[in-house]
């Protein structure tokens, strides 16, 4: 699943991302001021291989919510691309009729 937390380099936010992501969640961490915390996160879990995206976006501004939506667009839509070739590489596999070239 994909999802997205704000505030999540401190406190609840912080215990989210790093549970979400360790039971293998795509997750987004939005931070807005605290940076180094976003960071730190980020490489910890690293270290464990287990990656994670953060944004800095300030909630409360509609300009930094849409780039902050665009950047989720961005990565939601290679993950569906990428879900929707599995699906017709599996339709396809299951349909014994066709044969699958790949070039």
């Amino acid at each position: 699943m994909n999802i997205i937390v704000t505030g999540g380099s401190r406190g609840i936010g912080k215990c989210l991302v790093e549970n979400l992501a360790r039971d293998g969640h795509n997750v987004l961490l939005n931070y807005n001021k605290s940076e180094k915390e976003a960071l730190l996160i980020q490489s910890e879990l690293a270290n464990k291989n287990i990656q994670i995206d953060i944004f800095k976006a300030d909630v409360s501004n509609h300009y930094e919510v849409t780039k902050l939506i665009n950047f989720c667009d961005n990565i939601l839509a290679c993950a569906m691309f990428f879900m929707y070739l599995m699906r017709l590489v599996h339709q396809l596999l299951s349909n014994r009729t066709f044969t699958l070239v790949v070039v």
